[in-house]
Formats: C-alpha cells, structure tokens, sequence
C-alpha cells in the first residue's frame, strides 16, 4: 500500500496553490490510495478554504474516504483564551471537508481516524486555540484511549498524526514552547502501544536534517515543509511516500512539485520495530535478557545536544537493526517451562528469616521450602524480591505456618501449597516541596556541571543508602540522571531542578523530563502475589 505524507503547506499565494495541486496529482500518479496532511493549511480562511477544494479535486474521489488533513497551530490561533472554544467558521469549514470525504467526527472532539487496507490511522487535532502548542480536552484523550486499542495487533503498525512533535524528539522539536502540556501524559499513553508510528511536522526541517527517531513509546518521523522548509532540502514540494509492507516501512523522499525521487534521503524502518520487540522482552529472565535491555535502552533515547549532529545517522540505524535481530534470535530459542527448585535446609521448629532467605535468594532465584511432620517451620517471613525470583511452600505437616508477606500473615493449611512472587517497579510522583527531615537523612549526590548520573553511582550508593537526594541548578546541571531499571526494596530518589535547561531521567524504556521548578519522587514500590493451590 502506498500512502502520500505532507506537512505544513502554508498556502498564501497563486504559486502556493500551484504548488500544492502538482504535488497532488504527482502523489496519485505514483499510485497512492492516501494522503495524509500534518497541519497548517494556512493563516486565512480563504486560504484555508482554497487548499480544501484543492484536495477535493486534485485526489481521486475514490480515495476520499482515505484523504486525512490536519489543523495546525496557524489554522487555530485567533487569539482566543485556552478556555474558549475553536474558531467556529474553522469548524464549520473543517466539517464540511470531513463530510465531503465521509470521514466521522465526534461531537466533542476535533479528532479522527480511518483504517485504510486494514491500516489504523489516528489524527490528533488539538480542541484548544493555543497559538503555538496543542492540548486535548478529557473527551479526546478518553476517545484516543478507545482507539489505540481498537483492533490491536502488537505487530502491526498504528500510525499516528499530530501536528507538533513530542519534546526531546526531533532537531528543533523544542521550538515555540514544544509539544504542550500534554507532552508527557501522551508519551506514558503511547508506551502501551509500542508499535505505534508517529508522523508529525511543525518544525519545517528538511530532508538531509531530518532523522527519524526510535524511542521507547514509538518510532518518530519528522516530515517536511510542503512550501516553507527552513533547512536541509529547501526547494518547495517536500515530503514522503509511505509504502506499507508486512515486514517494513519505506519513506520515500519526493520533491513532489517537481516530480523528483530524493533516493538518497529515504528511511527504512524494519518491523517489527525495536521499540515493539523490546517491550516484550521479561523483565531480567537472564543475562541476556538483561544485556538486551541495557542496549535497546541506549539506543532508544539519544538525544539531541545544544548544536546539531546526527544522533540516529546510518550507523545508528545499522546498531539498531542488528540489535532487532538479536532480540527476534533470543525470543525463537525453545524456553523451557520447568523451574529448577532449590529446596531450602532448615530445622524442624525453626522460624525461616529474611536472613536465611536472602542467603538461598543470592545463589538461588526460585526455593521451595518443604514444611512437614518432623521438618516443620512455625513461621516463614518473605524478604524483598527481584522480578524474577520466587518462593514456593508445600505444607504436608499437621500444624499450620505462619506466612509474613509485606508485613501481613497469612495462614497455611496443610496441603495449601502457595508460590509468593513479586514485581517491583518505579513510581514517579511530582511534589510541591521537600520533607526537611526526609531530605537531611537522604545521601546529598554532589557531580560536576554537565555531567551524567550512571545506573552504576546509582547501585552503589543504595548499597549503604535508602534514598539518594540530588539537586539541579544553573551551575550544576545534570544532562541525564539514568536509574536502575529493576528497583530495590524501600529505595527513594528525589531530584528537584531550578536549572533552566531541562534534564532528562531514564528508567527502564522510559524518559522523564524534569524542567525548572519540578520536584520529582521516584519510589521502588513492589505488587506481591500469593498464588495458592490446594
């Protein structure tokens, strides 16, 4: 299936509208069955109105239902108040496309989508007038909710359009305030959907500039000024031509105006993609495991320093497609379903501990204690345990244990065999201020300016510490605080910043940023599960 993508067509002259209807027809004769558009028709109505018509007549009508236009920051901006509504005459003309093109749209939401050859394609409008940013109203968020689950398929793409990119994505991506206030609470939605394709444009990079970009939550893809590119590739009539394979993406780079593939500007994007392949890999199962994450953790959040260099070049995307094949090669090795048991050695009448229980845990992941006549435990108290890591109890004795999980008992009858397991996570939680005496107890983390927090200090410190407390300011600014993905027991980290660059904190898959004024909790929590079979 081929797709046409543009972005920001700007229409404000005769030789714009030229312009926008050549490219058109050029995108259907390379045999398009869509075209999607990221925004910013244009700063007038009659601008807006003129584009509109053009793509009514320029596309097949067959193909209408498939022709998804966005509104961008310039077609919104009126100057209205964030809590007034969209400019109805805006409405009214956007409505009349979607009718024309027979593409639904719920009332309370500027939103829409459509599935093309069993494609899902999501366009995320903003519902507020912001001049530069966008935002969702709740109804919006609640439908986008709706729709990425809908007809999900972990190795099939879900393509999604905004006009804005995410903040800490592409070159330039931070211009005119970012993303929006929603920058975050999207990136946290999407991570659920790895598989997503994000399509965006805004920032009029052009091609040789534009990378696409892999991250946790999505593979990202910066698309071109249709008239007004501002570097790389200036020439008007820039964008792409997506062709949809079972196992790849093809970006196509086209001058579209002229009628000119830009081969040595395409991007390729293998599927599934590494964001996709990573998000299934079980939190430490093994070394191998754990070597796997660590590498898809790097190479999924590059970022971008203060002047501009390739971050996701040719190299970057060879590292990535090796490191996808290794993971594909990891996942189709048999698993073996039989747990290898360490039986535990105790007393008859002995209390087991959490000491004598962490010693078996340091050699052994999974134990079994054997609890009958003649070999008996009274009491059994479970400690802290890693994600991978279990214990199992069969009681055949005629006197009942005491289990102590997480501070709470629980009574095991004989024949009542019970596995405890537990997954350990972090909680980030935005704070007003900080707990003096909390802060005076914590270990005061000192680095150099412009330095990097390694997982490695991290470990370290919690090694004779329970909470580690840093502190970001203009003179001593963190670029990257990265923390241990699986997270220990009773473990807190806070990290308030009054720098006025933003700093960035990686855990697991995902990246946290942490601007000017932030006061961020980031606590170990543990859900356990008593599993019983009698």
């Amino acid at each position: 299936m081929i797709i046409g993508v543009i972005s920001d067509i700007h229409i404000g002259s005769d030789h714009d509208k030229e312009v926008l209807a050549t490219s058109i027809k050029n995108i259907n004769h390379c045999g398009a069955e869509g075209l999607l558009m990221a925004g910013d028709i244009g700063d007038y109505h009659q601008h807006r109105k003129d584009s509109f018509d053009i793509f009514l007549e320029q596309f097949p009508k067959k193909y209408h239902q498939n022709l998804l236009l966005m509104l961008g920051n310039h077609d919104v901006r009126t100057g209205a108040e964030p809590h007034e509504p969209l400019d109805p005459d805006l409405v009214g003309l956007y409505d009349s496309y979607l009718e024309k093109c027979n593409i639904d749209r719920q009332e309370d939401t500027m939103c829409i989508d459509a599935w093309i050859d069993g494609y899902h394609f999501i366009c995320l409008n903003t519902d507020v007038p912001l001049k530069n940013q966008m935002e969702l109203n709740e109804a919006s968020l609640l439908w986008l909710e709706k729709k990425l689950a809908e007809g999900v398929d972990a190795n099939k793409p879900i393509f999604v359009m905004t006009h804005q990119a995410f903040n800490c994505s592409h070159w330039r991506s931070y211009l005119y305030g970012g993303f929006g206030p929603q920058d975050e609470r999207l990136k946290s939605l999407f991570s659920r959907y790895p598989q997503i394709i994000m399509l965006s444009g805004h920032i009029h990079n052009g091609f040789g500039i534009i990378e696409a970009i892999q991250r946790p939550f999505g593979t990202l893809i910066d698309i071109p000024s249709l008239t007004l590119g501002e570097n790389g590739v200036t020439d008007k009539g820039t964008g792409y031509l997506l062709k949809i394979e079972d196992d790849k993406l093809t970006f196509e780079a086209w001058n579209f105006y002229q009628n000119i593939h830009l081969s040595e500007y395409d991007t390729i994007i293998l599927l599934p993609t590494l964001s996709s392949l990573a998000a299934e890999l079980p939190d430490y199962a093994d070394e191998e495991t754990d070597s796997l994450i660590s590498e898809s953790n790097l190479l999924m959040n590059k970022e971008y320093k203060d002047e501009y260099i390739k971050i996701y070049d040719e190299k970057t995307w060879k590292e990535i497609n090796t490191l996808r094949n290794k993971i594909i090669k990891y996942k189709s090795k048999p698993k073996s379903n039989e747990i290898n048991y360490h039986k535990l050695k105790f007393n008859n009448d002995d209390n087991i501990t959490i000491e004598v229980l962490n010693a078996a845990l340091n050699q052994h992941n999974h134990i079994l204690i054997e609890s009958k006549n003649g070999h008996w435990a009274d009491q059994i108290t479970i400690p802290p345990l890693k994600n991978n890591q279990s214990i199992t109890i069969d009681p055949t004795a005629a006197y009942c244990s005491t289990l102590i999980v997480n501070k709470e008992k629980h009574r095991i009858s004989t024949g009542e065999k019970c596995t405890v397991s537990c997954k350990s996570y972090w909680q980030f939680e935005m704070k007003n201020d900080v707990d003096s005496l909390e802060q005076k107890s914590a270990y005061q983390l000192t680095f150099k300016n412009e330095d990097s927090i390694t997982q490695k200090m991290i470990k370290d410190i919690f090694k004779t510490n329970d909470s580690i407390y840093i502190e970001i300011k203009n003179d001593k600014w963190l670029n990257k605080i990265s923390i241990p993905k699986l997270p220990l027991s009773n473990k807190k980290i806070k990290v308030k910043s009054t720098a006025d660059r933003n700093s960035s904190i990686v855990g697991g898959y995902y990246t946290y940023i942490i601007k000017s004024g932030d006061l961020l909790t980031i606590s170990a929590k543990q859900d356990w599960s008593i599993d019983k079979k009698n």
